[in-house]
C-alpha cells in the first residue's frame, strides 16, 4: 500500500488503512489533511484506537485534547503541544 491520499475525501476511514501501512505517521497525516485544514480529529472507536499505536501516540504528542469522555476524544488541531 502507498502512503499517498487516494481514498474518499472526507472520509478518515480511508485512511485507516493508510495509517497502518504507513511508517511516518506524520506524513501520512500531513498529506491526508494538508488542504482541508481540519480545527479537530474526533476519535469516536476508541477501540479501534487503541489499535493504531501510531496514530494515538502522533495525536497524543502533538496535540492538546479538546474534549474527553467514555466514548470520544476530540483533538484540537489548532493548538498543538
Amino acid at each position: 500500500m502507498r502512503c499517498d491520499r487516494e481514498s474518499s475525501r472526507h472520509s478518515v476511514g480511508g485512511a485507516d488503512q493508510e495509517f497502518k501501512a504507513c511508517k511516518d505517521t506524520k506524513e501520512i497525516f500531513d498529506r491526508y489533511f494538508k488542504n482541508e485544514n481540519p480545527e479537530y480529529f474526533v476519535i469516536t472507536s476508541l477501540a479501534e484506537f487503541e489499535t493504531q499505536q501510531d496514530l494515538r501516540d502522533y495525536l497524543y504528542k502533538n496535540y492538546k485534547i479538546k474534549e474527553q469522555a467514555d466514548s470520544y476524544i476530540i483533538f484540537d488541531l489548532k493548538n498543538d503541544n
